[in-house]
C-alpha cells in the first residue's frame, strides 16, 4: 500500500477503514445507543457493521407493537366470542321455548284424545248394557207383579 493512500474513505459508495481497530472503536460501531443508524461503517475493512444497540431498540419497539396489537386482537376476539356465545344462548333458549310449547300442545291433544276415547268406550259399554237389558227383559216372561222398567241413561 502506498503511503499517500488514505486509510479510511469510500470506495464504490461503501465506507472502508484500514486503520488498526481499537476497543473504543469496536464498541462505538457495534454498540452505540446514541447513534440512531442501524448500519455503521466497518471497524476494519470495507462495508457496514451492525449497530446492535439500535437493532435491540428496533426489535423491542416491534415486539411491543406486535404484542399490543395481539392483546388488542385477543380482546377483540374475546368480545366477538362473548357476542357469539350470547347469540347462541338466545337461539338455544328460543329452541327450548318452542319445544316446550310443542310438548304442551301434544299433552293437550293427548288429554283430549284420552277424554274422547273414554267417552266412546263409555258409550259402547252403555250401548251393550242397554242391549243386554233389552234382551233380558224381552226373554223374561212378563210378571204382572213386577213393573217393567226401561233404563234411560244420558251422557253429556
Amino acid at each position: 500500500m502506498e503511503q499517500n493512500e488514505p486509510l479510511q474513505g469510500r470506495f464504490l459508495g461503501l465506507p472502508y477503514d484500514l486503520r488498526k481497530p481499537t476497543f473504543s472503536k469496536v464498541k462505538a460501531r457495534f454498540w452505540n445507543p446514541e447513534d440512531e443508524r442501524l448500519l455503521t461503517p466497518m471497524v476494519f475493512g470495507w462495508g457496514y457493521a451492525l449497530n446492535l444497540s439500535r437493532l435491540a431498540h428496533v426489535l423491542r419497539l416491534s415486539y411491543r407493537a406486535v404484542s399490543s396489537n395481539r392483546i388488542d386482537d385477543l380482546e377483540s376476539n374475546r368480545d366477538q366470542d362473548q357476542d357469539e356465545l350470547q347469540e347462541t344462548i338466545a337461539d338455544q333458549q328460543e329452541i327450548i321455548n318452542q319445544q316446550q310449547e310443542t310438548i304442551e300442545q301434544l299433552e293437550e291433544e293427548r288429554q283430549r284424545a284420552g277424554k274422547e276415547r273414554t267417552r266412546a268406550e263409555t258409550k259402547q259399554k252403555l250401548h251393550r248394557l242397554e242391549e243386554s237389558v233389552e234382551a233380558v227383559s224381552s226373554d223374561a216372561s212378563p210378571n204382572p207383579t213386577l213393573p217393567t222398567v226401561k233404563p234411560s241413561i244420558k251422557l253429556n
